[in-house]
């Protein structure tokens, strides 16, 4: 099953502090047909002008992980503005035993980028954040797993559950398949670009919910960029 989610059907949020895509229900965005996809609890796209937040909450059970498109991100909550990332990068954030998070801009451009809340199964006792560089150049025409609890997928964030993300560029007219384990369920978003999955077409903002299927094939018609988000049902 391969159900294609269009920008058009995601929720918004827009006000002077945010401006929000939401593709899984979040805040005010509470469509009963998008609550979780697996272990994804939360999937939005987000941009920040100069001090725009997204005000601290508890959290607990889920940990955040942002990839940051432009601009820059600090931490509103117990780590402070010195946990922080840039464009290019991925941050992780595990709240322990719970915690407040949010995140604020406190550059002077716009900031992008995209939150992943994912459902966790063990936390470390404390909350904790680390920052890396998005591997770019290992991008190309390949998918790179970014976050991961399995010890195996060497070089990514150790998530605490049973979820891997995927983040790849595909050339354009070139192609990028997937295998998925028995039992798994994905997501795919385009960040950039437009991509073909069977007969359907997706492009920037898009997205497809993937349930029951083994192998998936993204065919790229334009230099694209996504995410594939694979979580075990």
């Amino acid at each position: 099953m391969i159900e294609l989610r269009p920008l058009a059907s995601h929720g918004r949020t827009r006000n002077e502090r945010i401006e929000a895509v939401h593709h899984l229900a979040f805040s005010a965005f509470q469509d009963l047909h998008r609550i979780d996809w697996g272990d994804l609890v939360t999937l939005n796209h987000n941009v920040l002008p100069p001090r725009g937040e997204v005000r601290a909450q508890p959290i607990d059970g889920v940990e955040s992980l942002a990839i940051v498109r432009s601009g820059v991100i600090a931490h509103a909550g117990i780590f402070g503005p010195k946990c922080r990332a840039v464009a290019r990068e991925i941050m992780l954030v595990s709240p322990g035993r719970g915690m407040e998070h949010g995140y604020f801009n406190p550059g002077a451009r716009p900031a992008e980028y995209f939150e992943l809340r994912i459902r966790a199964d063990a936390m470390p006792d404390r909350p904790m954040h680390r920052t890396t560089i998005l591997p770019t150049r290992a991008l190309l025409d390949e998918a790179v797993i970014i976050a991961s609890p399995w010890p195996e997928d060497r070089g990514a964030f150790r998530l605490h559950g049973s979820t891997r993300v995927h983040a790849a560029r595909i050339r354009r007219r070139s192609e990028l398949p997937f295998r998925f384990d028995p039992g798994s369920m994905a997501y795919v978003m385009v960040i950039a670009g437009r991509v073909r999955i069977g007969d359907l077409m997706l492009g920037a903002g898009d997205g497809c919910a993937v349930q029951h299927e083994r192998t998936l094939v993204l065919r790229a018609l334009d230099a694209a960029e996504i995410l594939v988000v694979e979580t075990i049902s």
